[in-house]
């Protein structure tokens, strides 16, 4: 991209946006809602066009693009043709074993689309993102609605993908352990950092992203803000150590209980593995619902702290 312009009717979103990303590189894009980054990514994948400047991909990049409405994915298809659409040559075993990894077993395979929850067609768009033979993947906040199985796949797969990978995301776990450079849009203006996300949070601690032009008013009213917020920080801070030490226990229970339905023992007691796979379960929902909370209250503790 280069010398990028856009906005919607007479308003301007950002101007001047430049960057370039280089074979390999995985990059994570950061602001806040409304900055424009699923828009300025639609610019890159030609589904919007720019008022000013210009759009290049490289030649013999293969793009994929996962975006938050999850149109990569066919409402008629099912689970299995979904992932056997676009790796026709895998065996049942290889397309089983691929889906398996987002936590479809069984007879979900044969599901339809249009009968997934929400979270199920997150996951079954990056099973299918991470089956294509693209070079260049794109994603729009893909931890959203995923359980933490399903977070820690999509993590170690990206972080082993050879190819290229943008992402929009406001996890900053997951913008941890993948993106090897941040794009932070703010204010209309894109700031590139080459390193980690922590490096990135710690140096804007020192030189804020903020504009210097803020009247007195304003930084009065931010200081009674600061003070509202006082209170509802340690709480939300008690939470989160409660909250972690609820997904440390819950996670050693399913690891557990996954020890046990692997024990030969039991193979063919299936009352017993039925019971076991009804506690795993409900332990699942459990940790999926302390993370949800969890990874929400980490982003409010971010958002007043920035």
């Amino acid at each position: 991209m280069d010398n990028l312009s856009f906005g919607f009717g007479n308003t301007l979103l950002f101007e001047d946006i430049g960057f370039e990303i280089e074979r390999g590189e995985k990059v994570g894009m950061i602001g806040r809602n409304g900055a424009g980054k699923s828009t300025l990514v639609k610019l890159l994948v030609g589904q919007l066009e720019p008022w000013e400047g210009t759009v290049e991909i490289g030649r013999n990049v293969d793009s994929e693009y996962v975006d938050q409405e999850l149109s990569i994915l066919n409402q008629n298809d099912s689970v299995l043709d979904t992932i056997w659409d676009i790796q026709p040559q895998w065996d049942a075993f290889q397309l089983r074993s691929h889906l398996a990894r987002f936590l479809f077993f069984g007879e979900d395979v044969f599901k339809y689309v249009r009968m997934l929850s929400g979270g199920e067609r997150k996951k079954l768009a990056l099973a299918r993102l991470l089956a294509t033979p693209a070079n260049f993947v794109i994603l729009d906040e893909p931890t959203n609605h995923l359980d933490v199985g399903s977070r820690e796949v999509l993590e170690e797969s990206l972080r082993e993908y050879e190819g290229t990978v943008l992402f929009i995301s406001h996890d900053r776990f997951f913008l941890e352990s993948v993106a090897q450079r941040i794009l932070a849009l703010h204010e209309g203006k894109l700031h590139d950092w080459r390193g980690k996300y922590s490096e990135f949070a710690e140096k804007i601690k020192t030189i804020p992203l903020k504009s210097e032009a803020v009247d007195k008013s304003q930084k009065r009213e931010e200081r009674k803000q600061e003070r509202r917020q006082k209170n509802i920080g340690t709480a939300r801070k008690r939470r989160l150590k409660e909250l972690e030490e609820e997904i440390a226990s819950l996670e050693k229970d399913i690891d557990s209980l996954q020890t046990q339905l692997l024990d030969e023992r039991h193979a063919s007691d299936w009352e017993k593995l039925a019971s076991l796979g009804q506690e795993q379960k409900e332990k699942r929902a459990l940790l999926d619902k302390n993370m949800s909370e969890y990874y929400q209250l980490i982003e409010e503790d971010e958002t007043a702290d920035s």
